[in-house]
């Protein structure tokens, strides 16, 4: 992960891949939701060794969520910070005109539309065939995110894409309604995937963990 040797002077990067995907690609991936964050929570707790944040994008941000709540809640330990990227309030629910029953080709074209994929990439066979499913259990699993009134003590901090229409900074303030603690927006040029394509959000996101 790039992102663990750019930040290893600063800070330490602990990336989580769920299985199913990319080096844990032979593992069974998680098909419900509440299945997966049942041993992520505690797995994730087992592994935390002093002050930290959480970062999530997208599908990512719910799952940080959920977990920042279940440390809180059990063992009364809280994260510095939790930063949220390109997703909805968790008391929202999802806008994307797609949903998983629609289908593959339905997905192909919503990843399109999307942009951050390379269209050689999405016109792959290989793509199609094994990545494609991959993708579409991961909407599977996040429309299975249910939201109970859950609010944290950490701070929240919402990252969002100023062309991202489904995640604006509009819907994104509403990230303010599940903290008790302090929270701040900012906005970054680009679309969904604006982590990958703004070249210095790297730079800007390690300021603010530090920070």
């Amino acid at each position: 992960n790039s992102w663990v040797q750019k930040m290893k002077d600063t800070i330490t990067v602990c990336p989580i891949q769920l299985p199913g995907r990319e080096e844990r690609i032979m593992e069974k991936p998680y098909h419900n939701m509440t299945d997966m964050l049942d041993e992520l929570e505690e797995t994730i707790w087992e592994n935390i060794r002093g002050p930290y944040a959480f970062w999530g994008h997208s599908m990512g941000a719910a799952l940080a969520f959920s977990v920042s709540y279940y440390i809180e809640k059990k063992y009364n330990y809280f994260p510095e910070k939790l930063i949220v990227a390109a997703r909805q309030p968790p008391f929202d629910p999802c806008a994307k005109s797609f949903r998983s029953s629609m289908g593959l080709s339905a997905l192909l074209d919503e990843l399109k539309n999307a942009g951050g994929t390379p269209r050689e990439l999405l016109e792959s066979d290989i793509f199609r065939e094994y990545m494609l499913p991959e993708i579409m259990n991961d909407y599977v699993l996040h429309e299975g995110f249910k939201y109970h009134g859950e609010m944290i003590n950490s701070s929240i901090v919402a990252h969002c894409g100023t062309e991202d229409i489904e995640a604006n900074e509009t819907i994104m303030l509403g990230w303010k309604e599940v903290t008790l603690k302090e929270f701040k927006i900012t906005s970054f040029s680009g679309g969904h995937f604006f982590p990958h394509s703004y070249t210095k959000y790297l730079e800007e996101l390690e300021k603010e963990i530090i920070n």
